[in-house]
């Protein structure tokens, strides 16, 4: 006769189980790490994003990026207070991932410099992430 007896393939489940236990740590770890670099990075798209569409001088008026938890939200105008909302462009942030950092940066209309600089940092209970705006705009993260 061929094919497995019923001990081996417990066996086989067993030891498949034991690995699959092991690794699920490390992939909880590598999934929060992935959710951080990714708000980071989504939050760098938005702040380049109202640079572009200031120096485009799209509307005539500066545009900016406001921390409006739990969203980041790019508006047209000078400051997240005076918007014009029907412009309001939200991008939803995690839950799970923490953002400190100024609330609100806006950029010139024409020039795209920006009238605050700061570091953002990105983070959960493991790992973090910062994302620098220098006083030209320069974004590094």
């Amino acid at each position: 006769m061929r094919g497995f007896t019923l001990i081996e393939v417990i066996i086989a489940i067993g030891i498949f189980g034991i690995l699959l236990s092991a690794a699920a740590p490390f992939t909880a770890r590598v999934y929060r790490g992935f959710l951080v670099t990714s708000e980071a990075r989504t939050f760098v798209y938005v702040l380049r994003r109202a640079e572009t569409r200031a120096m485009s001088n799209i509307g005539g008026q500066a545009h900016g990026v406001s921390w409006q938890l739990p969203d980041f939200v790019l508006f047209r105008g000078g400051s997240y207070a005076s918007r014009d909302a029907d412009f309001d462009e939200t991008y939803d942030v995690d839950g799970s991932v923490a953002v400190s950092g100024a609330f609100d940066v806006v950029f010139a209309a024409g020039s795209g410099l920006p009238s605050a600089t700061g570091t953002w940092v990105f983070s959960d209970a493991v790992t973090s992430s910062s994302v620098v705006l220098n006083a030209v705009g320069a974004v590094t993260w």
